[in-house]
């Protein structure tokens, strides 16, 4: 289970909320606040997959190749699809954006695993997720419009949010006893810390302080790593992690900073969600498979 069951990332995420709007730095430093903590806090978390890759090129998994060939062979697909995840976007970038909000919605779920039903912490993340479109729908438009979303599209997609949104809130309120009085503080949380901000700043604080964070825990806890010895094994790729985001950045060379940093930021947050989500779900799928042979279901 995701680290969940404390309001400490919560409450990181919200005093961060809280800098950025006490000590307003200029767009420039603004801007460049959220490339660091995506590079600080964003890529470690994705930078794990190379001990899921690692791990499933000893159990030989999924090619029957030796461990070196294993091992190369995911990466290679890895940045297969991350490249072919941008260029998609670059190609279909209305398409990618739903994409990446259904994918988030499944993903982001997980942050939310006090709640027992599946379908309601799905609907959690999804609530976030729209929450932009109801406190700030003209900063979403602007920032849908950086993405390459054409104008007509970008206030469809917001009216979405907005119904979407409260069409959601309804649903919690009919299943109001499902939810914990934790889960109703770190909700209302949330869903303020949306309405003070940008919809930039929520939801990179979001994913940097809460997505990240219970992720990262759980991974560490759940293989018994040492904050060492995870820093040791992904040291390179962080900093070809790294060098992918500049890279992304220079791309956008074009453009206004703040508007290659909200590129930069979300078309490569997709690009590497791809491959990490399918990371994710084989070696969770292959975990479930072990046990069942272990009780021998198979």
């Amino acid at each position: 289970m995701i680290y969940s069951n404390t309001l400490k990332p919560f409450i990181a995420f919200f005093f961060l909320i809280l800098f950025f709007l006490a000590f307003p730095l200029g767009e420039f430093y603004e801007y460049l606040s959220f490339a660091i903590l995506l590079i600080l806090f964003g890529i470690p978390h994705g930078a794990l997959d190379i001990l899921s890759i690692e791990k499933m090129a000893l159990d030989n998994k999924p090619f029957h190749f030796s461990f070196k060939l294993n091992y190369i062979s995911i990466i290679f697909f890895y940045l297969i699809a991350f490249l072919l995840s941008f260029i998609f976007w670059l190609i279909l970038p209305l398409l990618a954006f739903i994409i990446f909000i259904l994918i988030g919605s499944l993903h982001f779920r997980y942050d939310w695993s006090e709640v027992d039903s599946k379908l309601l912490s799905t609907l959690m993340a999804c609530s976030i997720i729209f929450s932009t479109a109801v406190f700030n729908n003209g900063s979403l438009n602007n920032y849908l419009e950086f993405l390459f979303i054409s104008k007509y599209f970008t206030e469809i997609l917001v009216n979405i949010f907005f119904i979407g949104f409260f069409a959601i809130n309804i649903i919690f309120f009919i299943f109001l006893r499902k939810f914990s009085k934790n889960i109703y503080y770190k909700y209302a949380l949330v869903i303020l810390c949306s309405f003070i901000s940008d919809p930039i700043i929520f939801f990179i604080c979001y994913f940097c302080c809460i997505h990240s964070y219970m992720h990262t825990y759980q991974f560490i806890k759940e293989n018994k790593y040492s904050f060492i010895e995870i820093l040791n094994k992904t040291k390179w790729i962080l900093f070809f992690t790294g060098i992918i985001f500049i890279s992304s950045l220079l791309y956008f060379d074009g453009f206004d900073f703040s508007e290659q940093i909200v590129k930069a930021s979300f078309i490569a947050l997709f690009s590497f969600t791809i491959p990490h989500i399918l990371i994710s779900y084989y070696v969770k799928s292959y975990m479930k498979d072990e046990l069942r042979k272990e009780k021998g279901v198979i």
